[in-house]
């Protein structure tokens, strides 16, 4: 389970691009057999790597959460 702020997706490079959905999305698949902690990691530096260290407007706030069944 991830739940994240609009921070994340709404973050923007130089270009004034946003990280978006579809980028988030990506970086949670190519890294799903991991744990949340790397899954985390992973989400912020891709993150880190898109706005190229440009300092953000908004939040960013990111929860992920391993949901067991039973």
């Amino acid at each position: 389970m991830l739940i994240f702020t609009d921070g994340i997706t709404e973050a923007l490079n130089e270009k004034a691009e946003e990280f978006g959905r579809e980028r988030l999305l990506a970086v949670m698949a190519r890294n799903f057999d991991r744990t949340v902690e790397e899954m985390r990691d992973s989400i912020l530096a891709e993150l880190s790597r898109h706005s190229l260290g440009l300092v953000q407007s908004d939040d960013v706030t990111l929860i992920v959460a391993h949901v067991l069944s039973s």
